[in-house]
């Protein structure tokens, strides 16, 4: 059938081809979360469920690249690293696969200060971000700048 991407259908994959290897049919049996101590663990699940429900080893090494870039933009770890291994339940089929995420939690709060000169005038800053204290992803921000003539206030939720 023209367009088909594989040029021999029905045909096995050959294993001394990676291009075939990852056609290789496969199945996620479980997910293991590693590090997090205070993110939901729903909120993970979320970001991985497309790739729980890869049916290629393709399928689930894109789906995995993109779970990692959406973890990557909640801003509340420092690192999240996936790896795939063969399944060690003993009653797994033999394409089962298990995904674990190794991640490393930001810290909650953050705060920063400083002072500058602007129209002649002395100011002083501060700002503090309160990240993932309850576990969902939250981030709340404010700020104060406070000079001789001005006063500013600001708080982000």
């Amino acid at each position: 059938q023209m367009g088909d991407d594989d040029p021999f259908p029905g045909m096995p994959p050959r294993h001394d081809n990676p291009i075939d290897l990852l056609r290789v049919p496969c199945i996620v049996q479980r997910i293991v979360v590693r590090g997090n101590t205070r993110t939901k663990r729903a909120l993970i699940d979320a970001e991985l469920a497309s790739a729980a429900s890869a049916t290629t080893h393709e399928q689930l090494a894109l789906e995995l690249a993109l779970a990692k870039d959406r973890l990557d933009q909640l801003d509340i770890f420092k690192s999240a690293e996936c790896s795939v291994d063969i399944c060690s339940s003993p009653d797994a089929a033999d394409n089962a696969l298990d995904v674990v995420l190794n991640v490393t939690e930001k810290g909650t709060h953050t705060i920063s200060t400083g002072t500058y000169m602007q129209g002649g005038e002395g100011n002083a800053e501060v700002s503090w971000t309160v990240r993932n204290l309850l576990g969902n992803a939250e981030r709340m921000q404010g700020n104060a700048s406070l000079g001789h003539n001005t006063r500013s206030f600001g708080f982000r939720i």
